[in-house]
């Protein structure tokens, strides 16, 4: 349907945006006439739209492209990042410790982006651009990068000129923009089903093949094909966010970040991805800060 820009969830209705064409009337009744069996009332904003930064979309920075041609991974999405203090002597403060920031950062949290550990290594303590299909943002700069391979995190400063372009949602199977819940371990079981936006793949359909793999901490998971003869993910989609929604698509599970394909001489194809939630509580170790997802709350 040309025009539709955004569609939101809520209770009861449909968000939908409409960007200001010619066609535009013709669009909104495209969608009423969709949505008129469904028990779905449609709430029509008009207007013009920036372009947003979103999860899925593409990263990368000029070096490496420079280097590599379409050489691209994906922006697993936002966080807030809640500065911690410590009384630890053993902590090395001076190396870990967030800058200083606005009494208003500590109380709601920093705006950061999250992408692959290993992405992050290629591409170095440099800037960071984001890619949709419109624009290319510089995102921030990558300035600590952890040395815990196992967590294929990383969360970077965002620059300030680029916070407000930032959209902290992510989309449901059918594309609808939900604010994310960290997924805890006793929620993601085996044989659930998952799906990726990613920037190689778009929507990536897989289910749960196991949980709490024999690994230190217990990072890891592995998710197979749904569909046969469809994959998953494939190269350029790290760091895409792995979700899950509950049946009536009214809570989104943000469950884990891809972090490759796990290479086997024989049998089905097997994709690795880590635990958001461990891998947060592991972060939180390093950079002295807690990490949640963003919520529908008025952001400072």
């Amino acid at each position: 349907m040309k025009g539709v820009v955004r569609c939101s969830k809520n209770i009861g209705h449909l968000e939908v945006i409409i960007e200001n064409t010619h066609d535009s009337e013709a669009t909104m009744n495209g969608v009423t006439l969709y949505l008129q069996h469904k028990n779905i009332q449609p709430l029509f904003i008009r207007g013009t739209i920036a372009p947003l930064i979103s999860s899925g979309d593409r990263v990368s920075n000029e070096r490496l492209l420079k280097q590599i041609p379409e050489k691209f991974a994906t922006l697993g999405g936002f966080a807030l990042q809640f500065p911690k203090t410590t009384s630890n002597p053993n902590f090395n403060t001076a190396a870990t410790s967030l800058p200083s920031s606005p009494a208003s950062q500590h109380t709601r949290g920093k705006l950061v982006a999250l992408i692959s550990r290993h992405v992050a290594t290629a591409i170095g303590c440099e800037c960071v651009n984001a890619y949709n299909d419109t624009e290319t943002f510089e995102l921030g700069k990558i300035n600590n990068i952890h040395d815990n391979p196992l967590v294929d995190i990383i969360p970077f400063d965002i620059k300030e000129d680029c916070i407000n372009k930032c959209d902290r949602r992510f989309k449901t199977e059918i594309g609808i923009q939900m604010y994310g819940q960290v997924s805890p371990e006793e929620r993601i079981r085996e044989g659930d089903q998952v799906y990726i936006w990613g920037a190689a793949t778009s929507l990536g359909l897989g289910t749960i093949d196991s949980v709490n793999l024999e690994t230190p901490n217990g990072l890891l998971i592995t998710i197979h094909d749904r569909n046969e003869g469809e994959s998953f993910c494939k190269e350029g989609d790290s760091g895409a966010m792995v979700c899950a929604t509950d049946r009536r698509e009214r809570t989104l599970y943000a469950i884990a970040m891809i972090q490759g394909k796990l290479h086997r001489s024989s049998g089905r194809a097997i994709y690795v991805a880590v635990s958001l939630n461990e891998g947060f509580k592991i972060l939180e170790t390093h950079y002295l800060s807690k990490f949640s997802l963003c919520n529908d709350q008025p952001h400072a």
